[in-house]
């Protein structure tokens, strides 16, 4: 199964929306949150988490332009640090 984005954009990103989304779904081997840019989401680091929590995926993939490294890094940093039985995968668009 691959989940993308513009899921939980149709359900919105109100506080506790995204976690019933993904407690809804279940195990979810793979996952890539895409459309657009998505560490410029306010609440990336929650959707994370709570894919993470509930969804227990193998791979996160985060796409990215690298335009702005640092807040890449932390969000990579906080992934890395709570999620730490899953694979990031970046992938720099050129």
């Amino acid at each position: 199964k691959h989940l993308l984005s513009s899921a939980i954009n149709s359900f919105g990103s109100a506080a506790g929306n995204n976690d019933k989304i993904f407690k809804n779904l279940g195990k979810i081997r793979d996952i890539s949150l895409s459309g657009g840019e998505p560490i410029l989401r306010k609440d990336i680091k929650e959707i994370i988490s709570e894919i993470y929590k509930n969804s227990v995926p193998k791979t996160l993939s985060l796409p990215s332009n690298g335009l702005l490294p640092d807040l890449l890094l932390n969000v990579a940093e906080y992934t890395l640090k709570n999620c730490p039985n899953m694979r990031l995968m970046i992938n720099l668009s050129i």
